[in-house]
């Protein structure tokens, strides 16, 4: 479900090969995961209250986000040390990128005057399947989740 007229025309679109960096400092893309179908967690600055909560929503439910062979990424414009540091305080199980230029972000029409989380569906071709519309982080996961069964099959 696209929630506005820029997410409506991401579909159908290849991922940006826009370069953020691993929490590691490893130079990273989105194109790099072709191949592997993506649930991709866009968020912006701080790592604020709701950025918290979502983060340790993916960490819950990593396991049934790989049921559906999709690696979920959160993708923020923090730097990849304060990544890094929140990766071993929360032990974080998934990719995390740190987009601090922003190209990931604009490529994407993310819009930096909200506080909104926006996530994006790839499938294994790189190509945009699916928008879920912002909401509290629980159910943002959980309508993720459910995208993912609509779009994806389930490996059980």
């Amino acid at each position: 479900m696209a929630k506005n007229k820029m997410q409506a025309e991401l579909i159908g679109k290849q991922i940006p090969m826009d370069t953020g960096r691993s929490d590691e400092g490893t130079p990273v893309s989105l194109y790099d995961f072709k191949g592997r179908s993506l649930a991709v967690f866009l968020s912006g600055e701080g790592l604020t209250k709701k950025n918290k909560t979502l983060i340790k929503q993916l960490k819950d439910a990593t396991d049934e986000f790989l049921k559906y062979d999709c690696s979920p990424i959160w993708i923020s414009t923090e730097s990849e040390e304060l990544l890094s540091a929140a990766r071993q305080l929360y032990d974080l199980p998934y990719m995390i990128i740190s987009d601090f230029s922003k190209e990931i972000h604009d490529s994407l029409g993310f819009n930096f005057n909200s506080q909104n989380i926006d996530v994006i569906l790839c499938n294994e071709e790189g190509k945009i399947v699916y928008t879920v519309p912002s909401m509290e982080p629980l159910e943002l996961v959980n309508a993720t989740l459910s995208a993912l069964n609509r779009v994806f099959v389930r490996n059980n």
